[in-house]
């Protein structure tokens, strides 16, 4: 029997590093360089050098791995490395804890173990409920359900929490809800349990903020209430708005430039809606609890 992580040290790893190489040898780094970086030997290297990209990804996806992430994180870890080993040994590390906390692996773990019955109960159980920004992020829900009137505020696609760890680069430091937090008729729901790397969208507005200010780690998005801006606004809270987007790309270029334009000081940011984009606002803090205690104030005062 092996371990979920000697599962991923043996089917997952290996793969996103030789990668990292095949990036590193296009970026016109030389084998002897990227030995160095890497800590593999030149033969390593050239054994890795005989592989095809497409073929490497294809066993990551067999493990269940997405496919865009299988492209994703090799970039981050070449890009990391040229600037930092250690920077690209802590997102590789993070990453290897995101893959056990969202639990995609279990499937083909228990094809490996089949005498583990109840594969992904074990990984959840080992992995998930340890995590001190995981259990924050459950908490901040918790905290969020008991605002009364919060239906009100959950967008139709779903409201979500993000939490950075300290020091966060990329969206696989950032835990959110896979699924998103809905309304349903017996009240709020989280849909799936908070992983690493589980909302891009979120954490890259979050990791905006944070360049800009290194104490925000938190950020709710939830459905704009013009009520609600008011009274933040007369709180004395900053708000930045964003409007006429019609893609992803397009809306983090929009907050990028409010940010620029509000020096970084957005406690709120006022996405207005666009071509196939619902109104959201986004609201940022220092510790779940702390933003999710504000959102119940100004929900508070909205009744009024």
């Amino acid at each position: 029997m092996r371990t979920p992580m000697e599962y991923i040290a043996r089917h997952i790893t290996p793969y996103l590093r030789n990668l990292a190489v095949l990036l590193l040898v296009e970026k016109g780094y030389s084998q002897y360089k990227i030995s160095k970086l890497m800590g593999f030997s030149q033969p390593m290297i050239n054994k890795i050098l005989k592989s095809r990209k497409e073929d490497i990804v294809k066993k990551l996806t067999e493990s269940d791995i997405p496919e865009e992430e299988a492209i994703l994180v090799p970039q981050l870890i070449a890009e990391a490395i040229e600037r930092n080993p250690l920077e690209a040994l802590r997102l590789l590390s993070t990453y290897e804890l995101s893959v056990l906390s969202r639990g995609i692996i279990c499937r083909a773990y228990k094809k490996e173990n089949p005498e583990v019955d109840e594969a992904c109960r074990v990984i959840e159980t080992l992995y998930v409920k340890s995590d001190i920004y995981i259990e924050e992020t459950k908490k901040t829900f918790e905290k969020l359900r008991e605002i009364e009137g919060i239906g009100g505020l959950i967008p139709e696609v779903g409201a979500n929490i993000a939490i950075a760890r300290p020091g966060a680069k990329n969206y696989l430091e950032v835990v959110a809800f896979p699924g998103r937090i809905v309304k349903t008729d017996e009240g709020v729901v989280a849909v799936g349990e908070p992983a690493y790397g589980a909302s891009r969208h979120t954490a890259k507005v979050l990791l905006s903020v944070m360049k800009r200010r290194p104490g925000v780690r938190v950020c709710l998005v939830l459905k704009r209430d013009p009520k609600l801006l008011s009274l933040a606004e007369s709180m004395n809270f900053k708000i930045c708005s964003v409007e006429g987007y019609s893609s992803e790309k397009e809306l983090l270029e929009r907050i990028e430039k409010a940010l620029e334009e509000g020096r970084g000081k957005c406690d709120i940011i006022d996405a207005r809606g666009g071509i196939g984009f619902e109104p959201t606002i986004y609201v940022f803090g220092k510790t779940g609890l702390e933003t999710a205690v504000l959102v119940g104030r100004l929900a508070c005062k909205a009744r009024e």
